[in-house]
């Protein structure tokens, strides 16, 4: 019995021994192995790390097993598994998400760097139209660029344990163009799925480079992005997808479509400075500063307030109903159709913007557009033309393909009374005071 336990204390030294050399030839201390082990979305995904006396003795193996001599008894070596968060990174290439080599090239990813201390693969994933076969594209990878492409399909977000909220950065976004009904035009991608969606869906087209959009996910178990594109060249994006968990300080109230998080900054409507878009209605929010300084540990007890004005650069700032030699719209009753109301003010219209100061919080901005942006259509024409028909289009007019080869239907858009004409939309600038 007591040689027993000898042998057994022996072993153990022995293992304990072989550990700490292993360690050492990877320069890792025991705190750099006890790496955080949540995984985020995707799920899974984890790096193996072997020691090096480990692939030796597997050489050793194929050697022996090749020459087919006796094989020698295996040894116990130490064998680690590594798991890192899948969260966003930043490296030498670019942007990306942080997961395993391995993951990064069997999801077709790109490696732009490494992450997780050398463990993982800064990887940029990169989804478009035909990147799978059928007519959807499942988008389940973090931190995924949404890429144009020719032809129509539809971008599934799926829901999945713990997240609850999808953030779109448009990176890129110079898609279809708004018509001067307020419409879009056949070029465009089209949201819907998220509960903080009042009207279900959003079209979007036109100009977006710079604007974001949370959607939440709420009891809707997927949002779906349908791109459709007519083949022009000049027309294209990059929309990056990024996940959000429900328990991650990035994530916006469940009522804001869009949010922003510096204590000031600019907005502007989508597709400003080009033509307003039609069904327009969401919610913009500003970070209480009191939130993002408890968790930076700084103290706010009592903010000033915000402060709310035009962008004084830009030509025809606030242009949101009626015509720009309108005079002012001073009474707020009359907003009705389209409007901008700040909360704890009253609504604003028409072609100018009183510049205010709100000491109330929540700091929100209601966008309200309806369906009725611009000019009425009148009679249509049937023009011959040999080349495209979109090359017709004027301010007026609007062409799109006739029924017979070289010809083009054209609408001839009509002024009425009481409707909007060349409306832009906004550009505000916002400012809390600590």
């Amino acid at each position: 019995m007591g040689k027993l336990l000898s042998f057994q204390f022996v072993v153990v030294i022995l293992f304990l021994t072989e550990m700490a050399s292993s360690m050492s030839r990877f320069n890792m201390e025991p705190e750099d192995l006890a790496l955080q082990q949540s995984i985020l979305y995707p799920e899974g995904s984890s790096y193996e790390v072997r020691s090096q006396s480990q692939a030796q003795l597997e050489e050793q193996s194929i050697e022996e097993s090749q020459s087919q001599t006796t094989p020698r008894k295996s040894k116990f070596f130490p064998y680690f598994l590594i798991q890192f968060p899948n969260e966003p990174c930043t490296a030498a290439g670019g942007s990306g998400v942080c997961v395993s080599a391995k993951d990064c090239k069997a999801g077709g990813g790109t490696s732009v760097g490494v992450c997780a201390q050398g463990f993982g693969a800064c990887c940029r994933f990169s989804k478009s139209c035909g990147s799978e076969k059928g007519g959807d594209v499942i988008v389940r990878e973090n931190s995924a660029d949404l890429k144009s492409s020719e032809g129509s399909c539809r971008f599934v977000l799926p829901k999945t344990r713990g997240i609850c909220q999808v953030k779109l950065d448009f990176t890129e976004f110079e898609f279809g163009t708004g018509l001067p009904t307020g419409e879009c035009s056949a070029t465009k991608i089209s949201i819907s799925g998220g509960i903080n969606l009042p009207q279900g869906s959003l079209d979007l087209c036109g100009s977006l480079k710079s604007q974001h959009l949370y959607l939440t996910y709420g009891s809707t178990e997927k949002i779906y992005i349908t791109s459709s594109a007519a083949g022009m060249d000049t027309d294209k994006y990059s929309i990056r997808v990024s996940y959000i968990r429900c328990d991650s300080r990035q994530l916006a109230p469940s009522h804001c479509t869009q949010y922003y998080t510096s204590s000031q900054g600019e907005i502007r409507s989508i597709n400003f400075p080009q033509q307003q878009l039609n069904n327009q209605d969401y919610t913009i929010c500003i970070a209480d500063p009191r939130d993002a300084a408890s968790r930076s540990g700084r103290q706010i007890t009592n903010p000033k307030g915000i402060s709310w004005e035009t962008c004084g650069t830009e030509p025809n700032n606030f242009l949101i109903s009626g015509k720009a030699t309108d005079p002012p719209v001073t009474n707020p009753t009359l907003c009705t159709t389209d409007y901008i109301q700040i909360f704890g003010v009253n609504r604003q219209c028409g072609n100018s913007f009183s510049a205010t100061q709100v000491l109330s919080t929540p700091y929100l901005l209601r966008v309200k557009f309806d369906d009725a942006e611009s000019k009425a259509p009148e009679a249509e024409l049937i023009v011959s033309n040999p080349g495209k028909c979109t090359d017709l289009n004027t301010s007026d007019t609007i062409c799109t393909d006739g029924d017979v080869a070289g010809t083009c239907k054209c609408v001839k858009l009509v002024g009425q009374p009481g409707l909007d004409e060349t409306n832009t939309g906004f550009c505000l600038k916002y400012k809390i005071t600590e």
